[in-house]
This record gives C-alpha cells, structure tokens and sequence, in this order.
C-alpha cells in the first residue's frame, strides 16, 4: 500500500494453496474496511497509522533497553536487522533521534541467524535488604551461593549446560524504590559502581545516603549452540552501514535491535 515492497520479488507461496504470488489489490480491499472503520481519509493514511504504531513500539523497547537504564540512544547506531527492518530502521532512529542506522548486507536472515545463536539462560533472585558493607557482602555471597545452584539446576533441567553464571547485587538507596544492579565485587567498588549507575541515570548521588543490598540475582547462561570465532565472524562479514547523517558518527556503537 505504500510503495515499500515490490510483489515481483517476492515467492509465490501465499494463498490457500501456498502457491499465489502476493495480491496488492486484495490487501487494499481488507484495508480499505479498516481505513474505512477507523474514519481514516484513505487506505494509505490507515497504513502509515499501522507503521507509525509499529514504529512506536519498536522505539518504546529500545528505550527500555537503553534510556531506563542511564544509557541514551543518540549516542549509539542502531542495527537494523530482519525482513521487515528496511522499512521502518529509519524511522525508528528518528523516533529516538539516532543519527546512524547500521544495516547488515545479511540482515535480513540476522533474526533466524540469532535465534540459532541464543543463550538459553535461567535467572534467579533472593531478597535481601541488607546496608552495604562487609557484613552484607558476606550475607550477599552466601544467597549468591544459593541462588546460583538454583539457577544452575533450572538451566539443566531444559537440558543445558550452563557456561557462565552472571552474579549481580541489586543496590538502592534506603527508603528510595530504584534498584540498580551492580556486578559482584569488593565493597568499594561496587558502591562506586551504584553511584556511577544511579548519577547516570538520575543526575546526582547522595555520599552520606546508606545503600542497600536489596536483593541478589544469579543468571546461568548456556554455551550457545553455534561454537566458534570463525563462524561468527563468517556471519557477519558482510556488514555494511547506512548513515543517515554521514557527518554525525557516533563513538560507542553497541547495536540496538531494529524489527
């Protein structure tokens, strides 16, 4: 309906039969209903309202993934990836003022391709709700422990091997409700870790402030199904980049799924 997607390239696998090539006018005869229900002022408007949803949504996950925890999305690209992504990687990236778009010469197979790579993973987490110091290190490694064989059995339990256990505490500061994770480590450390975290995200810290150990949380995560640098770096090879300001280059660029 608007123009992005070409019939002529597409296989004749739909219909009834899965043997039909794609039908533009059928599709504009089911939308024109919608367009119609909605009060819409033509087939085109209904459709640009379905993608500007989609759009929005897509935009709302990599918010959750990136803005909510203290990191933002101008300062990154964003990889487009899946069938659908070319239609929508641009907007998508305007939506969250990203100025680089990164699109994979493969990306259209990269959602397949990652669903054979996924880690299977097992999380589990123990209230805890202890200040942190060296008594409440000592309490978090001992619920760590604990967590971390739970974690480990519920791992085997859908036949996987764990390869790595994640071993986070969950930081706060008293009387607030923002949890923090923080990885594991010396007392010093993982306060500096909270405060750089919780300044991040907030804009300010507060030295005098007691800090919680709210909970714990181990993750055990499996050894992905396909091994090997080699492979990957197969995969991925043909990456290519799509800037939409070619002046404006981001440093870090960690990618950020586009669907």
């Amino acid at each position: 309906m608007l123009g992005r997607l070409d019939p002529r390239f597409f296989p004749s696998v739909f219909g009834p039969a899965g043997d039909a090539p794609l039908d533009p006018e059928a599709a504009r005869a089911r939308l024109s209903d919608l367009a119609a229900a909605m009060g819409a002022a033509s087939v085109e408007a209904a459709a640009e309202g379905f993608v500007a949803v989609a759009v929005e949504q897509m935009a709302q996950a990599v918010r959750r993934i990136s803005t909510e925890r203290g990191f933002d999305p101008r300062q990154h690209a964003l990889t487009a990836f899946g069938g659908a992504a070319g239609q929508v990687a641009c907007q998508t990236a305007e939506a969250l003022g990203v100025t680089e778009v990164l699109c994979p010469k493969y990306g259209s197979v990269l959602s397949a391709w990652g669903i054979g790579e996924a880690e299977v993973a097992a999380l589990r987490q123990a209230g805890l709700e202890r200040p942190l110091g060296p008594e409440g290190l000592a309490a978090a490694s001992t619920l760590l422990d604990q967590t971390e064989a739970e974690a480990r059995q519920a791992l085997a339990d859908q036949g996987a091997e764990a390869g790595q256990v994640r071993r986070t505490l969950r930081l706060r500061y008293d009387g607030a409700d923002a949890e923090l994770p923080v990885e594991t480590t010396d007392l010093a450390a993982a306060k500096a870790a909270f405060e750089q975290a919780h300044h991040r995200l907030f804009g300010f810290v507060e030295p005098d402030r007691t800090i919680l150990i709210a909970a714990v949380e181990a993750e055990a995560v499996s050894i992905p199904p396909l091994q090997g640098r080699d492979r990957r770096r197969e995969a991925t090879s043909g990456w290519g980049s799509h800037a939409q300001d070619p002046a404006s280059r981001p440093g870090p660029r960690p990618p950020h799924p586009g669907r």
